[in-house]
């Protein structure tokens, strides 16, 4: 049985079958041991937009809202 499309499944021989992303990372790896440590590389080395390190003052009025804000739940009537 081959099971739903990108699901793990043991085949009739006992064997786990991997399928969807998990194989393709499986693949990858066989390939190339270090592929998703040349992946993270890249990435870390492409940001150069300074984001809140590059101005505090931003981080800290950001950081002020996103904390005064409610979550979700109401006060009792």
């Amino acid at each position: 049985m081959a099971g739903i499309k990108g699901v793990d499944y043991i085949d009739e021989n006992g064997v786990r079958v991997l399928t969807g992303g998990k194989l393709a990372a499986a693949k990858n790896l066989a390939n190339n041991p270090n592929f998703y440590a040349e992946i993270g590389a890249k990435g870390g080395k492409n940001g150069h937009t300074g984001g809140f390190a590059a101005n505090r003052e931003l981080a800290r009025i950001a950081g002020a809202l996103g904390g005064s804000r409610k979550k979700g739940f109401k006060k009792a009537a």
